[in-house]
């Protein structure tokens, strides 16, 4: 049931609803599985948070190795009713996965950093 005071019923068709695949689709497949699995890092019961954050970086690697553009240079134009809801969909999902947002403003070095150092802490917690 509907709380009045929070959730107003009348408002529930604006809701947004998000998820990865909506920003992955946007990047070729190796920033696009990065994406997801920094998406899902710590979430999803059958992975663990560094399983993913590895496989994060390893994606992020093979799309530094080709590329020579921040990710942020080829985000989609807001021009369009599409690259609206994209750009609406990757800002949306930066303020929840801090990686994200991380990867967007400053690159893929720098995200393949604090992913590492992430790692870092998870692995020495668990000594």
């Amino acid at each position: 049931m509907s709380n009045i005071i929070d959730h107003p019923p009348h408002y529930e068709a604006c809701r947004v609803s998000i998820e990865p695949i909506d920003v992955c689709e946007a990047y070729d497949f190796c920033t696009g599985n990065a994406i997801k699995y920094m998406c899902r890092a710590g979430k999803k019961a059958s992975s663990s948070e560094v399983t993913d954050l590895k496989k994060a970086r390893w994606y992020l690697e093979r799309a530094l190795a080709s590329k020579t553009l921040r990710i942020a240079d080829r985000l989609p134009l807001a021009d369009t009713p599409e690259g609206m809801r994209v750009r609406g969909a990757i800002l949306l999902l930066c303020s929840q996965v801090p990686l994200l947002a991380t990867l967007i403003n400053f690159g893929f070095q720098t995200v393949i950093e604090q992913i590492s150092a992430r790692i870092d802490d998870i692995e020495g917690d668990a000594s």
